[in-house]
């Protein structure tokens, strides 16, 4: 009809290209197969694949914590698995068939004879591990692999063989099963995170194999553990301890290498910088803020300078972990545009990206050393000499994909007590802060702004001048405590 009207010759009739008419029973497969592939992808999403190892490590849970938070959301409660397996054995003792956990065991690949063997060598009542056998035997199914129940699998053979296997067995153990989803009268378990004893495994192998990078040690210091023994006594035990550094080379060249990543760090080519016009130099020094130097060579080195420097930020505080104070020291890098695009250059460069506040994705602090310390500088100071390691080699510069950048510790931010160590000022008496003013005129703004603060020079030239450097050396640490009025 329609060839005729339309005048159209059709090859192929009109039904070869409509689908085809599913049965009932093609359709509850496919629903079931759909179901199956989504319950593998979420899987994979719980796995390594998904990065499950880092989510874990940030989330800031203890082992124990993440088992728990496991349990209660993917599997039944406890109260709910005693209650199915007592109907289960209720079942079973009224006639009910057991519930069969394994195949046909002529399919399984194994040492049934050496097996049965050791089994009846076992004397009456010893406990068996059947997973540990399973492992020993290496046991398989019919296309070569290893079933995820084999331990299962060898005691109800042994079982079968063996009718007085009951005097090695135990009370069944109640295990709480996963929750599942009916849907269409197809049930499916819900997929679960990985077990902590795996992930632990996963974490140990990562940081022997450097994948997981924690750092050096540094600071070693020595302890007393009290231990409670078999007897019941205490005993004292000497122990050494290290705090954690991740040396500021490799933070510096993984910062450099995120911020290349994200598209955040403004960056010129040294043919941009020789090819420059004037116009856009002057632009460039308007943008940052910065007057221009009448030598167009010298103005150009002096951009290239500051477009290529990032400034470094400190910061360290004290807090206590379970009864122990630690001390935690950050970096970050402070934003500027003469290295960092703005929020609106950003969106117009990458406008396939969604937006970022550039400023809070550049000053992201970095952990750069954590360990147990207490607040007296003498703890304190068995971190100095592995920050400056790190300090005599900030000059040099970093190099990532022709991407060359110098970096120079700016300022240090922290509370009270931290930045009175820092600048080597005396903690409370009449002159507690690093501006020099006496603590009854600090809320004297007029007399606040007419002093001009000691700067890092000054206070070095303090500390090297006559009786002080001689204290320092012999281990004093506050050379100007206690001084006498004349």
């Amino acid at each position: 009809m329609m060839e005729k009207n339309l005048n159209i010759k059709f090859e192929n009739p009109i039904k070869v290209s409509l689908s085809p008419l599913k049965t009932p029973e093609q359709k509850r497969k496919e629903f079931e197969r759909n179901l199956k592939e989504t319950k593998q992808k979420m899987d994979d999403a719980f796995t390594d694949v998904g990065e499950d190892i880092h989510v874990f490590l940030a989330s800031g849970k203890s082992f124990n914590q993440y088992t728990r938070d496991r349990m209660s959301t993917s599997f039944e409660s406890k109260k709910s698995a005693s209650k199915r397996v007592l109907s289960r054995l209720n079942k079973e003792k009224s006639g009910y068939k057991p519930k069969k956990h394994h195949g046909k065991f002529d399919n399984y690949k194994f040492d049934k004879d050496l097996f049965l063997q050791e089994i009846q060598q076992n004397p009456a009542g010893s406990t068996i591990n059947w997973s540990l056998l399973a492992r020993k035997y290496d046991i398989k199914s019919k296309n070569g692999t290893t079933p995820k129940n084999a331990g299962q699998v060898l005691k109800e053979y042994a079982k079968t063989k063996n009718p007085n296997l009951t005097q090695h067995l135990r009370l069944r153990r109640i295990r709480r099963a996963k929750k599942i989803i009916i849907q269409k009268n197809i049930k499916i378990s819900l997929p679960t995170k990985r077990p902590a004893k795996n992930l632990k495994t996963d974490i140990k192998r990562k940081v022997s194999s450097g994948e997981l990078y924690i750092g050096v040690p540094v600071a070693p210091k020595s302890i007393v553990k009290t231990k409670i023994t078999d007897a019941g006594t205490l005993n004292q035990e000497k122990e050494q301890i290290y705090g954690r550094k991740i040396p500021m080379q490799h933070i510096r060249k993984s910062a450099l290498e995120h911020q290349i990543q994200s598209g955040t760090l403004r960056f010129f080519t040294d043919e941009e910088y020789i090819n420059i016009s004037d116009q856009e130099l002057r632009s460039r020094f308007l943008r940052i803020q910065e007057s221009i130097p009448e030598n167009r060579e010298n103005a150009i080195s002096f951009l290239k300078s500051l477009e290529r420097t990032r400034s470094i930020k400190l910061w360290h505080d004290h807090s206590d972990i379970l009864n122990h104070s630690y001390v935690c020291f950050m970096l970050s890098w402070l934003y500027d545009t003469a290295n960092y695009l703005t929020n609106q250059e950003y969106m117009e460069k990458y406008p396939e990206r969604r937006p970022i506040n550039v400023q809070a994705e550049v000053e992201k602090p970095k952990i750069y050393i954590f360990g147990q310390s207490g607040c007296k500088d003498e703890e304190q100071m068995t971190y100095v000499e592995t920050r400056l390691e790190d300090l005599k080699d900030i000059d040099t510069p970093i190099e990532h994909d022709n991407y060359k950048i110098q970096d120079c510790l700016r300022l240090f931010s922290g509370d009270g007590p931290a930045r009175q160590f820092e600048g080597g000022q005396q903690r409370g008496g009449n002159y507690p802060c690093l501006c020099g003013v006496h603590a009854e005129e600090h809320t004297n703004l007029l007399h606040c702004f007419q002093v001009s603060p000691q700067d890092l020079d000054d206070r070095c030239r303090l500390a090297t001048s006559s009786n002080s450097l001689r204290k320092l050396k012999e281990g004093c640490l506050n050379p100007f405590q206690n001084l006498k009025k004349r």
